[in-house]
């Protein structure tokens, strides 16, 4: 970690908390059929973050990929690992939104400061 991780890391996260809203994000893996029950109960991983949202609105053509509904800029601390495409999921405003590739990363040095995460249907 680099003297300007041990910066900017804190104060990217402080501010996002700060502003940011309330989402869910993580993985939702489809469950196993339960025979005794008749259901299959997904396995939910997801947990409450806070992130800078913006609409897709709001996005340039030349940068919005296609079916993008939000970017959300998350803090690099606030995830044990990078966001993954097609696996992970953002819950915004009560959304269901899959990640999209590509995942933009801001690093303030050594580390990541903030991701930059496309999400949509």
């Amino acid at each position: 970690m680099t003297e300007l991780d041990e910066e900017l890391l804190p104060l990217a996260a402080e501010l996002i908390d700060e502003y940011g809203a309330s989402i869910l994000f993580g993985v939702i893996e489809p469950g196993v059929y339960n025979v005794a029950t008749g259901k299959a109960v997904p396995l939910d991983e997801t947990k409450p973050i806070k992130a800078l949202i913006e609409s897709a609105a709001n996005i340039r053509n030349s940068d919005l990929i296609q079916g993008a509904r939000y970017r959300l800029t998350i803090a690099g601390t606030t995830l044990s690992r990078a966001p993954k495409p097609g696996q992970d999921v953002a819950i915004v405003h009560g959304e269901l939104c899959r990640v999209l590739d590509p995942v933009s990363k801001t690093y303030s040095g050594d580390e990541v400061a903030i991701y930059s995460v496309q999400v949509g249907k």
